[in-house]
């Protein structure tokens, strides 16, 4: 059984994980145990990546993998990764991990699968077109969780008074439990970034 905890930067952020299940049944078919990290029992609680990976050793010692997440937001994925690597550099026998870094956010990767915006939004069956950005395009919006946003509200059909009753944060998880555009998610970088980084690990994983 392949056991693995994702270390994100919120928990809105648990969006990610069946993006990384996904990325890990393409090659990996046995027992699968995904672990969004809490860390409430913790105090104070852990805010820098370091801090996080050493509460992670703590709670979760079985694990086998650490998925530990960063957006990229304006720093660039080269450095958010940095940061990351040496963060890990400093724990002993650190568990073996992967970053896993949006551009520009986590929200950016929700963005490309209309059908999984309307079944978010409780309209499975809706007609309305939506605005969704190219693909060559998703990667250089500014503030996908915005655009997101306003695409869960107009996918709702609702009116503008009514459409504040929708809880968009909710919204966000149900959207990416939703999503099969995979083919779609596999042209943006950060993507195949995280991806080859998973089939490498798979490759030696036993």
């Amino acid at each position: 059984m392949l056991s693995y905890v994702l270390i994100a930067e919120g928990s809105s952020d648990r969006a990610l994980l069946p993006f990384i299940n996904q990325c890990i049944r393409k090659k990996y078919q046995k027992d699968l145990n995904p672990i969004f990290a809490i860390f409430n029992s913790i105090a104070p609680k852990p805010r820098t990546i370091l801090d996080k990976l050493k509460a992670a050793h703590a709670l979760y010692p079985s694990a086998n993998l650490f998925i530990i997440h960063r957006d990229s937001d304006n720093a660039g994925h080269n450095n958010r990764e940095d940061e990351i690597v040496q963060a890990a550099s400093k724990i002993h026998h650190c568990t073996p991990y992967i970053p896993i870094i949006p551009t520009t956010m986590t929200e950016a990767w929700l963005l490309v699968d209309e059908r999984a915006i309307y079944k978010a939004v409780n309209n499975p069956n809706g007609t309305i077109k939506l605005s969704l950005p190219r693909i060559n395009a998703i990667e250089k919006i500014k503030d996908p969780k915005n655009l997101l946003f306003d695409l869960f509200r107009q996918a709702s059909g609702l009116t503008a008074r009514r459409r504040s009753s929708l809880d968009l944060f909710e919204c966000r998880q149900i959207c990416a439990k939703n999503v099969t555009a995979f083919d779609r998610l596999e042209n943006l970088g950060s993507f195949q970034k995280f991806s080859e980084k998973i089939n490498q690990y798979l490759s030696e994983f036993h």
